[in-house]
């Protein structure tokens, strides 16, 4: 792989260091909603785990660090959607009132 990077011209390696950082926030994204959707399904009991923190490092094997970082942001993202949703309905009820 380092002779394939060293081939590359330096407008090309900037370009593909861009487009990898962009396709790793799109996966970040993915792997954070995916263990928000498990913990609000308590699907981590199926694995015989007290909590998500324990499954994650546990059955996925990431660091403590990287468990409580993820979930905090699971919970962050499903904690704004709730408000926003719940925005939403309030909106529509104001509008319908009108």
């Amino acid at each position: 792989m380092s002779d394939e990077l060293r081939a590359l011209s330096d407008d090309e390696l900037l370009r593909r260091l861009s487009a990898l950082l962009g396709q790793s926030r799109r996966i970040e994204w993915e792997l954070v909603a995916h263990i928000g959707e498990v913990e609000q399904r308590r699907l981590f009991a199926r694995e015989a785990c007290d909590s998500m923190f324990v499954y994650c490092t546990d059955i996925l094997h990431l660091s403590e660090h990287e468990a409580y970082l993820r979930i905090a942001a699971a919970r962050a993202a499903r904690d704004v959607r709730l408000r926003f949703s719940d925005a939403d309905v309030d909106a529509r009820i104001q509008e319908e009132d009108r």
